[in-house]
């Protein structure tokens, strides 16, 4: 496949050393509905795919890259993404489900924490040293371990929406 020369979002690190980039892939066999997260070091030329949907989901969109919390780690080694994926090549954002994933920015590898539907509010706060993180969905926050992907239920309010707002260490 080709990379298609214009991204359709960017994220900079706290840092600003790194970019994530969302680019749709183009050629024979794709749509440009099927899209993947490169990064590039700021001064570096050429960008690393991070992720590969397309070889699971026939059609992916990344959704709200810049939306909903905050996506980088503090130590810059993890990053949050939110997927959309469909069997047709047309989405609906009223049905179609989102996944949220994990991206392991050292090893390059995408692991799915959850998927839920399309519409419910979350959102993501990371613990200052990066060794945890809280993902409020809908009335329950969960905190989530990265390095084992390891979650428990922090809190549950049936019928009352829950949004993390921040993590302080004391």
């Amino acid at each position: 496949y080709q990379i298609r020369p214009s991204w359709s979002g960017y994220l900079l690190n706290s840092e600003g050393t790194h970019i994530l980039a969302i680019s749709s892939l183009s050629g024979e066999g794709y749509t440009g509905k099927q899209q993947e997260l490169f990064g590039v070091a700021i001064g570096e030329e050429k960008p690393v795919q991070l992720t590969d949907f397309h070889s699971i989901y026939p059609y992916t969109l990344i959704y709200n890259l810049n939306y909903g919390g905050e996506r980088w780690s503090p130590d810059n080694h993890w990053v949050l993404i939110e997927l959309i994926t469909s069997d047709t090549n047309e989405f609906d954002l009223n049905s179609d489900p989102i996944h949220l994933f994990l991206i392991d920015l050292q090893k390059n590898i995408a692991y799915k924490i959850c998927e839920q539907l399309t519409g419910k509010n979350h959102r993501v706060v990371w613990s200052p040293d990066s060794n945890q993180f809280a993902l409020s969905i809908e009335d329950k926050i969960w905190i989530v371990d990265p390095k084992t992907l390891e979650s428990h239920l922090l809190i549950e309010r049936p019928g009352i929406p829950l949004d993390v707002l921040g993590w302080t260490s004391q």
